[in-house]
């Protein structure tokens, strides 16, 4: 199962669960592209290796490096 997790400087603010990568990536977008939400997200394997993190600047899903792939 992949995990979506979202996090500030000092809080975890909840991990979303799912075996589709493009609903957590498109649930992880809409989230992020609310004015309201701080923090950040980073998309985890069921391994727990990084898949992707969520750049807020830039509107967009930065992959991990080959390391984690």
């Amino acid at each position: 199962m992949l995990r979506l997790k979202a996090e500030d400087a000092v809080h975890n603010l909840g991990t979303v669960y799912s075996d589709d990568e493009a609903t957590l990536r498109a649930f992880g977008s809409a989230y992020m592209n609310d004015p309201k939400t701080i923090g950040s997200l980073t998309l985890f394997r069921s391994t727990g290796d990084v898949i992707a993190t969520y750049d807020v600047w830039t509107n967009e899903w930065k992959e991990a490096g080959a390391i984690n792939a």
